[in-house]
């Protein structure tokens, strides 16, 4: 859009502003996104530019029309802006062209003088102090060059309410002498007008008055406009965070850490003021007052828009230490992360928070292109703050924070061993908050599937042992179960592992859980589990299925009976011929129904090949799992009818019964609801080759 109004003729250029200023204005004032923020600004600057073949400089009529679109997005929301001292401080940069533009041709008053003199009113009333800096700085540029009258501005503060009218006036006298003698004497105007001739002794020490007075006021106009902002390329910056001593006392003060600079440990907030004012105390021996003023507000930080000055302030230092390849900023990183760590904890701003993490983010870089590896007390300071505030962080910051947590990962900034089991696993530990704990489990499964257990240790298994023991949300417990998985993975053995835990660390419960969750892989499942996998052929013979995997496949089916296991095997042997006989009769009557049920198996005998004997290898490959159905349902029916006395044949239907009414999903005539129906169902499917040999085994 600029580049089409930079070829076009002055008076086009303006015309077609009306169009597209508005939108620019605003999406420089309020966009979310400070690249979109710059672009819009560059816009107006080349949209507000002559053309090359006609001489360049400030267009006047595009710059007047660029005045009145302003003021009228000028709304109470666009006043709170964070884009709004920008957009002044190009507008204060295009009037300087604009006034030597002027110059060069036939001088004429701004045409849009009121509507100007409505900006820097409304602006100097905002909220913002950045705001009113860059509104003032207008305020000195029109009156000097005399693009805003005091008639204009007279009307403009007479619409105001009377506090907001003492607010603007006390910012007016600092330019226009003009203005001063309106305050001084506000109340002339109502007094007779009576004109009293002054003889000229009495007038020649007011002039003398007056030219004093203009003198201060240009210099005090000298002063201001040479810090006005320009859009030009800037220099190399100056490092605003230069120490003011070369002695190094870092690792003095991080040995310190937690004792005397009153830095809380975890979990306690670092965002007290006392430990704010310890911290500004410190740092103030290192560098200069004027930046010090600059970073710590004078009423701390409330939000995250407090510490925005501060983020540039720091940022600044950066790109000065890749400039000029300087480093002076590593002796006061202990101090920066402190302060990062402090701007975290407190309220959230959307603007503010977005400084912060771009800011942070251009620090990691710098350190990753230093080859700076972070020591464990640096760490402690600012990650503890880091993942707590991601755990929280609204779902437009959620993509910043994961950049930010895996640069430190993947750049070794910090040590992999040292961030799973000093940081991570005691936020696991000592958190308060649930989404804080549950990203800490989620970094330290990074970890271990990185470098293995060592990621976390012993120490730490146990710290999620216990922690898995005591929580009590679903959704975490799932986090906590998904890292236990990965670290069997990793360690090969969870007998062993278990074991290491110990007794004491792990209740029968969370042990159950441990154990569901890592044998839906079997190479992951304790050597109780894992045999069932295997046809032995002393397993095989009426075996049932174990404790552990009954608890999985028929949880909601109530139990029946304690008996021992010798009396188990007792009455399965007993009606071991009942069933053979009755499964034998029901493969006849399906024979002459033209059904086709393969010879049943010597139940009396060990069965060694299982399953493999009751299948005929010449049947087709399409029949088979038909004549399977068919037989199991035709035991089941026999079972149901005339072997009610035996309790495990009961069982074992019930929960065959069961496990087909999850597979279709059948609720109507089932005693489980929904829910249990699905969860039932998403177990079979995570352990179908249990499942198969669970119900081989017991038929």
């Amino acid at each position: 859009i600029g580049l089409l109004l930079n070829h076009v003729d002055g008076d086009s250029q303006a015309k077609l502003g009306k169009i597209v200023f508005p939108a620019l204005v605003n999406a420089a004032m309020n966009d979310m996104k400070k690249i979109m923020k710059d672009a819009a600004v560059s816009s107006l600057l080349m949209g507000t530019e002559r053309p090359q073949q006609n001489g360049g400089g400030a267009n006047p009529p595009a710059t007047e029309c660029l005045v009145l679109c302003l003021e009228s997005e000028l709304s109470d929301a666009a006043l709170k802006s964070s884009g709004l001292p920008d957009v002044l401080a190009f507008l204060t940069t295009r009037l300087e062209s604009h006034t030597s533009v002027e110059q060069t041709e036939n001088s004429r008053t701004m045409s849009v003088n009121r509507q100007l003199a409505r900006v820097v009113v409304l602006s100097l009333l905002s909220s913002k102090a950045g705001t009113r800096s860059a509104a003032e700085k207008l305020l000195s540029i029109c009156v000097k060059n005399g693009l805003v009258s005091s008639e204009a501005l007279d009307k403009e503060i007479g619409k105001l309410l009377p506090a907001q009218e003492r607010t603007v006036r006390s910012f007016i006298p600092k330019i226009s002498t003009h203005e001063r003698t309106v305050v001084e004497t506000p109340k002339q105007s109502s007094r007779s007008r009576q004109s009293i001739r002054p003889n000229s002794s009495s007038r020649q020490p007011s002039r003398r008055e007056s030219t004093r007075t203009k003198k201060v006021a240009a210099a005090i106009l000298s002063r201001e406009t040479s810090t006005s902002e320009t859009y030009t390329e800037p220099s190399m910056p100056q490092n605003p965070l230069h120490p003011n001593t070369s002695k190094s006392t870092k690792l003095q003060r991080l040995s310190l850490l937690g004792r005397n600079d009153n830095w809380p440990d975890y979990p306690e907030d670092p965002s007290s003021d006392a430990s704010l004012q310890a911290l500004r105390k410190s740092w103030s021996l290192l560098i200069s007052s004027s930046t010090i003023h600059v970073l710590f507000p004078k009423g701390g930080f409330r939000s995250h828009e407090d510490s925005i000055k501060g983020c540039e302030i720091i940022s600044q230092s950066i790109e000065y230490s890749r400039n000029s390849n300087d480093i002076s900023f590593l002796e006061q990183l202990d101090f920066i992360f402190k302060w990062i760590a402090c701007a975290l904890s407190s309220r959230d701003h959307t603007s503010g928070l977005r400084s912060l993490l771009t800011m942070l983010q251009l620090l990691l870089g710098r350190l990753h292109e230093l080859s700076y590896v972070v020591n464990d007390a640096e760490a402690t300071i600012l990650l503890f703050s880091l993942i707590e505030k991601a755990g929280v962080a609204k779902s437009q910051f959620k993509d910043q924070f994961d950049d930010i947590l895996s640069f430190v990962r993947s750049k070794e900034l910090y040590q992999f061993q040292r961030y799973g089991s000093s940081i991570c696993m005691k936020i696991v530990e000592k958190s308060k908050s649930n989404s804080a704990r549950s990203l800490a489990a989620g970094e330290c499964s990074s970890c271990v599937s990185e470098i293995g257990v060592g990621a976390i240790g012993k120490k730490g298994v146990i710290i999620l042992a216990r922690a898995l023991t005591a929580e009590k949300l679903v959704e975490i417990r799932t986090s906590y179960l998904d890292l236990f998985y990965i670290v069997v993975q990793k360690y090969g053995d969870l007998d062993k592992l278990l074991s290491i835990i110990g007794d004491s660390n792990l209740t029968d419960k969370t042990k159950q859980m441990i154990v569901d969750r890592c044998s839906k892989r079997p190479s992951t499942a304790p050597a109780g589990i894992q045999s069932m996998h295997h046809d032995e052929p002393k397993q095989t013979r009426l075996r049932t299925p174990s404790n552990k995997h009954e608890s999985r496949t028929s949880s909601a089916s109530p139990r029946v009976g304690n008996e021992a296991p010798q009396q188990l095997f007792s009455s399965s042997a007993a009606a071991t011929g009942k069933l053979k006989s009755r499964l034998q009769r029901f493969r006849e009557e399906n024979q002459a129904t033209g059904g086709s049920i393969p010879p049943s198996p010597s139940l009396s005998s060990s069965t060694t090949h299982g399953i493999h004997q009751a299948l005929p290898p010449t049947q087709n490959n399409s029949d088979l799992y038909m004549n399977a159905l068919n037989n199991i349902r035709g035991m089941i029916a026999e079972a149901d009818t005339t072997l009610a006395n035996n309790v495990w044949i009961v069982k074992g239907s019930k929960a065959i019964r069961m496990l087909s009414w999850a597979l279709k999903k059948d609720a109507s005539n089932s005693s489980l609801d929904a829910t249990q129906l699905e969860m039932l169902r998403q177990q079979i499917a995570s352990n179908l080759d249990g499942c198969v040999e669970s119900l081989t085994s017991s038929l």
